[in-house]
């Protein structure tokens, strides 16, 4: 084994001492999450093999390890596949989970935006909030946010009340700026959005 392999056991013999020095500049990992990251990409990448994950593959792992249906993880993809090239490599994948779990609440807030906004719109409307919701809720740890991602009821009450303190201009979506500016007043649903983003970044480290 290459000696710039820094000890790696089999499965990890991509990855030398200019990698692993890389990927520690690009994000805010240390080597032992970068190593675990590493395991986990190629656990993924498992139906083509090719040393990128595909949506199929990013889709099939993420909906068991988060229990979701294929169509809310594939909107998840489209922000990991940062170079819109239909994959996702190992910078890609590592760089926006370390924004995601380790970035900055403007870094979680932009992954909260890109990830509702399904169709590409550059807003966010109330059917695509209450996905959102859905998801970030079902991934939370307290048993009100269980119950809440259970009923569409309480999430159509809560998306409600989101949109009601977002959309400044009352045009039935949130864009950018609005969905900045309503995390800034701090209002107890934005703090918990924000919360749960926190939790969910954790999720996938786990």
């Amino acid at each position: 084994m290459d000696p710039g392999l820094i000890g790696f056991d089999h499965g990890f013999e991509g990855l030398n001492q200019e990698d692993l020095a890389k990927y520690m500049r690009k994000t805010d990992f240390d080597i032992s999450e970068i190593k675990h990251l590493l395991g986990e990409y190629q656990k993924i990448d498992v139906r083509y093999g090719d040393g990128t994950i595909s949506g199929d593959e990013f889709a099939n792992y993420y909906s068991k390890k988060f229990d979701l249906d294929h169509g809310q993880v594939s909107q998840l993809f489209r922000v990991f596949d940062v170079d819109k090239g239909g994959s996702i490599d190992f910078m890609e994948f590592v760089m926006t989970l370390s924004k995601l779990a380790k970035g900055s609440a403007g870094n979680r807030l932009g992954f909260f935006f890109y990830t509702a906004d399904s169709d590409g719109s550059g807003s966010i409307d109330k059917a695509e909030l209450m996905a959102m919701l859905y998801v970030l809720f079902r991934l939370g740890s307290s048993e009100q946010d269980k119950s809440i991602a259970a009923s569409v009821e309480a999430r159509d009450r809560v998306a409600t009340e989101i949109m009601l303190e977002a959309d400044a201009d009352k045009n039935g979506s949130i864009d950018v700026a609005e969905l900045k500016a309503w995390i800034r007043r701090g209002s107890p649903h934005a703090k918990h959005c924000m919360e749960l983003m926190e939790v969910f970044g954790s999720k996938f480290l786990a």
